[in-house]
């Protein structure tokens, strides 16, 4: 029997994290005005100091006033540098462990939409019918179609549009609908898992050359782009779930996915349902790509 997860902890823990969040939000937006007021006077500061300097020579008050300043730059010069320093390796840390609960939640996304699906095919009809009422919403996501575009247009110009194709397609009266939408959302994964995951990259990762394979596969490819070059232990649940994800849309023989082959099987809940797992997987690649090339 498999165990019942803690639920109520786990909102818990979201509570606390929205709370975080907020605080960060207060605390950068007061580190932003200190930072904006001092750079808007440092012009001034100079301005100020180069004056009074030559009128210092004759009137020791001034002179003294001017220590005060030159001082009180030095201090605050330090301090400033201080900040950032403790800021930045902050910043280096938050977006580490960001990184991971956003991989958490796309994976647990996942993993719920994988169970909609299927127990709704084998369900009696009362639950059938409560699964599909949740196959028919969206389960919200950590990011917005212009977040996610953003991302898409950093990578290559033509990728927004034809994520937007892809539900142009959907939506629309074409009997082979299903089909081309998710060809259409496949192969904007594929671009950039053929793009930033080839076999030349991964070939020269130390742990790849621990593996000793013939050449990289789906798991591999995933590694790369989630993980890149880092050599650090990565769970074997977090890589697993990431591989089936891919795994149900990319394959090393380029061949095209049920849906796309038109199969009967995928009805229209379940299209629209690997097309979002398929989006989500989109914003956690390009994100984890985008935090690997800022460091």
């Amino acid at each position: 029997m498999n165990e019942v997860p803690d639920f109520e902890k786990l909102q818990a823990e979201f509570a606390k994290l929205k709370q975080h969040g907020y605080n960060l939000q207060a605390k950068g937006i007061e580190i932003v005005k200190i930072a904006e007021s001092g750079a808007n006077n440092v012009a001034t500061y100079s301005s100020v100091f180069s004056i009074s300097v030559p009128i210092a020579k004759n009137d020791k008050v001034l002179q003294q006033k001017l220590d005060v300043l030159a001082e009180s730059g030095r201090y605050t010069s330090q301090a400033v540098s201080k900040t950032n320093e403790y800021l930045g390796k902050a910043n280096a840390q938050l977006a580490a462990v960001g990184m991971e609960t956003l991989t958490g939640v796309t994976f647990s996304n996942f993993a719920a939409l994988d169970i909609i699906s299927y127990a709704a095919t084998i369900a009696p009809s009362e639950q059938k019918n409560a699964l599909d009422d949740l196959s028919r919403k969206s389960l919200s996501r950590p990011f917005s179609y212009e977040d996610l575009d953003i991302l898409l247009r950093r990578f290559r110009d033509n990728l927004p549009n034809r994520r937007a194709g892809a539900w142009d397609a959907f939506h629309s009266a074409s009997a082979d609908a299903l089909a081309q939408a998710s060809h259409t959302m496949r192969e904007i994964l594929r671009t950039i898992i053929a793009e930033e995951a080839a076999n030349d990259a991964i070939e020269c990762c130390s742990w790849y050359i621990d593996l000793k394979k013939t050449k990289p596969d789906v798991s591999d490819r995933i590694r790369y782009l989630l993980f890149g070059e880092s050599k650090q232990e990565i769970g074997a649940n977090e890589l697993g779930l990431a591989v089936d994800a891919v795994s149900e849309y990319v394959d090393d023989n380029d061949a095209l996915i049920k849906t796309a082959h038109g199969s009967l099987r995928f009805s229209r809940e379940q299209t629209k349902a690997s097309l979002e797992k398929i989006e989500e997987l989109l914003y956690l690649v390009l994100k984890k790509l985008e935090e690997r090339k800022r460091l």
